[in-house]
């Protein structure tokens, strides 16, 4: 852990002036400050950093009454940006000020060391830290939902009076019963996926050296199954898809895209006219998990966004928006792009009388058993090779992933076996 070290010459007591004791009755100490550096650049200082940055305060000597500066850096320096020193400094400015208000001498604790980590964040203080640093690395969507379950987390802090505590003072029975309140209102996924999220934060913690290890990650995760959608059977998919063409045209283009590209519904909102290569017959999407991917453009689609002609159009223009054509569509947030498709479809839905069971990913559930079927059915592949075409087109890491993907949403069934038998019932 970073710690400061005190090596301020020792002074024995002298005898003070009328002055000297005047200034014994003004302030102890200076409010810390961030020193940072400038140099000039095409004739106008700017923040640098190629120059040391440190944090400063000054403290009246107990022997002269005067005030004496100290300066701490504790490995600021060491970080690139302008954003990450910043804060940085600011951590290192907040946890000397909360050591002064405390009653921290530097004469007084003279050669003996400071850990500026202990104590020195709230358990909200911490947490926030953590989140905003691993922010930058998720996508817009991930970041909503992460937020959710840290303001519930941070509720019950402040639910149980832990808020004010330091991070220090939670212990993995603290979590544990957080995460026991959260299954007596949600399922086990919900409740895994809140903590998730806070064993992130808590390896976050961990490699800054504000807590010592993460010990939410020995808690056990519970088991849970993830509820897909069900695919429709052939006359649901025959009356919904008609139904559909003939009332909302729109949102048809949207699930033939859907249909034979496989792309997920947040992936289709973030298309672009940029990301449609017809001379390449690709097309470039950001992904769940990647930052960029390229699958192919098959003919039905090549059609169809010819039909398009995406050269007169600007090329960050999105190919689905609220317009019902290809435009900018400017939105605090991502998701409620794909929830206006979302609110579309349900209408359908409630035309059909169809239960909770039924969504738009039941488009592309239908749409993976029908290939599964028909490259066993048709082209003769061994049930072996028509998973591994499955994998490759649904962009599965592996095997294993795209046969429980199957066995889930009805495929991988067994042959009929009744033929086999040596009694009939019937």
């Amino acid at each position: 852990m970073p710690k400061i070290y005190i090596s301020e010459p020792v002074n024995e007591p002298v005898s003070l002036s009328l002055n000297s004791r005047f200034n014994i009755l003004k302030k102890l100490y200076s409010e810390p400050k961030i020193y940072r550096p400038k140099e000039e650049i095409d004739g106008k200082r700017v923040i640098t950093l190629n120059k040391f940055w440190h944090v400063y305060y000054y403290y009246r000597n107990p022997f002269t009454g005067l005030m004496e500066k100290f300066t701490e850096r504790k490995g600021i320096n060491r970080l690139k940006t302008l954003a990450s020193r910043e804060e940085a400094a600011k951590n290192l400015q907040k946890a000397l000020k909360r050591y002064l208000q405390d009653g921290y001498s530097p004469f007084k604790e003279r050669g003996k060391e400071v850990d500026v980590n202990t104590e020195a964040y709230t358990t909200t203080e911490a947490l926030n830290i953590a989140f905003n640093h691993r922010e930058n690395s998720w996508k817009e969507s991930s970041t909503d939902v992460n937020t959710v379950y840290l303001n519930s987390f941070i509720k019950w802090l402040e639910e149980k009076k832990l808020d004010k505590k330091p991070i220090e003072y939670l212990t993995k029975k603290h979590i544990s019963f957080y995460l026991g309140d959260l299954t007596k209102r949600m399922g086990n996924t919900s409740r895994n996926n809140h903590k998730r999220l806070l064993s992130g934060l808590f390896t976050e913690l961990e490699e800054k050296e504000i807590i010592k290890y993460n010990f939410i990650s020995k808690i056990a995760a519970l088991k849970s199954k993830a509820k897909k959608n069900k695919p429709f059977n052939h006359q649901q998919l025959d009356n919904i898809l008609k139904y559909t063409e003939e009332h909302d045209p729109y949102l048809y283009r949207y699930i033939k895209v859907m249909w034979y590209s496989f792309l997920r519904p947040i992936e289709i909102i973030r298309l672009k006219v940029e990301n449609i290569d017809l001379v390449d017959n690709t097309i470039e999407i950001e992904s769940k998990t990647e930052d960029r991917v390229y699958i192919r453009l098959v003919k039905p689609l090549h059609f169809y966004f010819s039909s398009l002609e995406l050269n007169t159009f600007d090329s960050d223009m999105l190919i689905f928006t609220k317009e019902k054509k290809i435009t900018y569509w400017e939105t605090k947030k991502e998701k409620s792009r794909e929830d206006w498709f979302g609110r579309r479809f349900k209408k359908i839905k409630d035309h059909f009388n169809l239960s909770e069971d039924y969504g738009i990913y039941s488009f592309r559930h239908t749409s993976a058993l029908s290939l599964y079927y028909q490259f066993i059915k048709k082209e003769k592949l061994s049930e072996y090779q028509a998973v591994l075409k499955i994998q490759e087109i649904m962009r599965h890491v592996d095997e294993s992933t795209t046969r429980k993907y199957l066995r889930e949403i009805g495929g991988q069934l067994p042959e009929d076996w009744s033929g086999n038998y040596d009694y009939k019932m019937l």
